[in-house]
């Protein structure tokens, strides 16, 4: 039986965590520029909008999703969905593909900050609603911790219909720098970062115990550590009593961390409280 006595809170998503394995899909996020090399080294090269180390290029191919799964127009992908339709969540309008198969072209208007995406076949306009297939690339301003992908609104990069006329709002204008920043009219930089793999819930129990749920929304097996460190209320002085709730036992007390192997979509559920003395 789970413990839902309430505690001061229902519960609530904490942190989702990068895909522990190297051959995880990339995903757009935005950062403050800082120079790191994950948010330099765009650059416009033959309609191509190529990323930080130029193998994966930003597609602006729309990808169909599940039905009444969106959000102002633009595709979402609650657990257990992953995917819009062929495609990795999240972003699915514009989206981080080998640049050997980028569909359409880019060009961008240094005087306005436009990017545009316009296709370069029928399939691709139809795609997009119309001749031409026409779209332009949009960033959200930053929220709260909102999204099944981990945060911030912001890193939901998307295709949206182009500004007509008038000043262009910051969301739809882009700077790319000398040394290959592409920068939103916000500020924020975009950058290419892996997919998320594992991701914490957590909810406080009585008596100093947390339970934590730790979900797998990748496409690969995920073997991870949750870090102590990362769960909200948690105090166990030297170590943590760790109860497996699935496997309905007791496991040893945890110092630092919590092991698991997460198949894709498989969810680890956890008791975590101060060890009983000896």
């Amino acid at each position: 039986m789970i413990n839902d006595a309430w505690a001061g809170h229902p519960g609530t998503l904490v942190k989702s965590y990068p895909a522990t394995d190297s051959g995880s899909a990339l995903m757009l996020d935005q950062k403050s520029c800082d120079g790191s090399a994950e948010s330099t080294g765009w650059s416009l090269d033959g309609g191509k909008l190529r990323a930080p180390g130029g193998q994966q290029c930003l597609d602006g191919l729309a990808k169909s999703g599940p039905t009444g799964q969106s959000d102002n127009g633009m595709v979402s992908c609650p657990p257990p969905t992953t995917k819009c339709g062929s495609t990795p969540c999240p972003g699915c309008g514009a989206l981080l593909v080998n640049c050997t198969d980028a569909q359409g072209a880019w060009t961008h208007d240094a005087s306005s900050g436009v990017l545009m995406w316009n296709s370069t076949g029928p399939d691709e306009a139809a795609a997009q609603g119309g001749p031409g297939g026409a779209k332009c690339l949009s960033a959200r301003p930053s929220s709260g911790v909102g999204g099944f992908y981990g945060g911030p609104k912001a890193a939901l990069t998307a295709l949206s219909n182009c500004p007509k006329g008038g000043t262009v709002a910051n969301t739809s204008s882009f700077s790319l720098s000398a040394k290959g920043e592409l920068q939103a009219g916000s500020g924020a930089c975009i950058v290419a970062r892996p997919m998320f793999g594992p991701q914490l819930w957590s909810k406080p129990l009585p008596d100093g115990k947390v339970a934590v749920l730790v979900v797998n929304i990748g496409e690969t097996t995920q073997d991870f550590e949750l870090p102590l460190a990362d769960v909200p209320g948690l105090s166990c002085g030297g170590s943590c009593a760790v109860r497996d709730v699935w496997a309905g036992k007791d496991l040893p007390p945890q110092a630092k961390s919590v092991p698991m192997t997460l198949r894709t979509h498989q969810s680890g559920f956890y008791i975590l409280g101060p060890a009983k003395a000896s």
